[in-house]
């Protein structure tokens, strides 16, 4: 939860809107909702992990073409990252350190959203 809330903090100082959802089924709502540029999943989550949403979010044509970028703090094993296997743009660990990576990767991830159709006005990311 420290973590999620260090990472809120910086990506809204950057000028991304947030919206935050704290397990796999409210971030469904979400995006029932809104339609974020960019996905930021974190695998270990409540009620439903980072791999159920991803399945569920790829059984949605509007939401198929949505970047996700993963942030855990899971070892994953090969079973794990063949599961994320084209279905993720980029798998980081969590780690205070590496946020000036991360912010690198989502404004790499920002063209690729628009170029897919998806509308990078603001920089809306589900987190």
């Amino acid at each position: 939860e420290i973590m999620r809330e260090s990472v809120r903090r910086v990506l809204e100082q950057e000028q991304w809107e947030v919206i935050g959802a704290s397990n796999g089924r409210f971030a469904l709502e979400q995006l029932a909702e809104s339609s974020p540029d960019v996905i930021l999943l974190d695998l270990m989550m409540p009620e439903m992990d980072g791999f159920e949403f991803l399945l569920a979010i790829r059984q949605h044509p509007e939401w198929r073409d949505i970047p996700v970028l993963v942030l855990t703090a899971k070892d994953l094993t090969a079973e794990d990252q063949k599961q994320l296997n084209g279905y993720v743009e980029r798998v980081m660990r969590k780690n205070a350190s590496e946020l000036g990576q991360l912010l690198f990767e989502l404004g790499q991830m920002l063209p690729r959203s628009i170029e897919r159709g998806r509308h990078a006005r603001s920089k809306e990311i589900l987190a």
